[in-house]
């Protein structure tokens, strides 16, 4: 577990962004199809320097601009011709890209840095405590709009489901340790 209240302090922030990230993400699939909200997740790059800029961890320079830019206008061009298109589904998706830019910015903090009380955080640490804490942030949620049926159904899911769920729980920690150790 988290060695101290304090440790969990740290990690909290973490997890309550990709908490939100995760549920404007998926509230944003109820509103439009998988590739749009997909398409749209190529923003991303474009929240994340923004953040950077504003809380003056970089200097957007030109190449900086154009680079992100393409990027995103490439994506947001494959949406053209989207047939299910909400601006729900738009507002929604820029949500969580906006929260996974603080998750990823968060995170890279508190890996390169010790904190004032000494610690220092490993990939595989904000991992594993940011995602049990993320449970904690996000069950509330799910338990408001859902009730217990989230549980009974994935009690009595088929088996293809069950197998969809953790290879995704899998896909997902592999991603975020992938992200924690690439400088």
């Amino acid at each position: 577990p988290p060695r101290s209240l304090s440790e969990m302090a740290w990690l909290l922030p973490v997890a309550f962004a990709s908490g939100i990230s995760l549920a404007l993400n998926n509230t944003s699939l109820a509103h439009a199809g998988v590739g749009f909200v997909a398409m749209l997740s190529s923003c991303t790059p474009a929240t994340t320097c923004l953040l950077e800029v504003i809380v003056k961890r970089r200097n957007a320079s030109k190449m900086d601009i154009v680079a992100v830019a393409g990027a995103c206008v490439g994506g947001i061009l494959c949406t053209k011709g989207e047939t299910n298109f909400s601006l729900i589904a738009v507002l929604l998706s820029l949500g969580a890209a906006f929260f996974r830019s603080l998750r990823c910015i968060w995170q890279h903090d508190l890996l390169k840095e010790v904190t004032n009380g000494g610690l220092k955080f490993s990939p595989c640490r904000i991992t594993a405590w940011s995602s049990l804490l993320f449970v904690v942030v996000l069950l509330p949620f799910a338990l408001g709009r859902e009730g217990s049926s989230c549980f009974a159904d994935l009690a009595h899911g088929s088996h293809k489901a069950r197998i969809g769920i953790v290879g995704s729980t899998v896909s997902a920690m592999i991603m975020n340790i992938s992200q924690g150790t690439h400088r």
